[in-house]
Formats: structure tokens, C-alpha cells, sequence
């Protein structure tokens, strides 16, 4: 199953740190199924941005979510 370790710097939130195994995708067929597996074994956490600057400085993407306009459903 899942595991997932986080250690959170309420000092400093931006140097907290995280381990999601195996990956970012419960989907076995994704490419991030498995790209937690080799820092979950070697111990090495990865970095878990807070602040919007930081987050900013690592984001790849970004998604915009909106409600369905009124009086449509899907």
C-alpha cells in the first residue's frame, strides 16, 4: 500500500519535507507510478514548498478549476 512520511518546519515552512511512496499516481500505468520508489529507499525526502514563491519556482503547471456554469451538468 501507500505510506506517506512528512516532517513540517513551522519555523521555516518552506524547508519542510516530504516521501510519498511509491509515487505522485495511484495509476500503475502512469509514469509517476514509481517516481517515489528510489528516494523512499535511499531515505532522501524531497522538498515541500509552502509559500507561494517557492511554489512558483518549482510548479511545472498549473490548473485552473471552475464550477460548471449554472444550470448545466455534466
Amino acid at each position: 500500500g501507500a505510506s506517506y512520511l512528512q516532517v513540517i518546519d513551522v519555523g521555516d515552512w518552506d524547508n519542510s519535507l516530504y516521501l510519498n511512496l511509491p509515487g505522485q499516481s495511484a495509476d500503475p500505468h502512469s509514469p509517476h507510478y514509481r517516481d517515489h520508489y528510489a528516494p523512499w529507499i535511499t531515505g532522501e525526502m524531497q522538498k515541500l514548498p509552502f509559500s507561494r514563491r517557492a511554489v512558483d519556482a518549482v510548479a511545472r503547471s498549473r490548473t485552473l478549476l471552475a464550477p460548471a456554469a449554472r444550470g448545466r451538468r455534466g
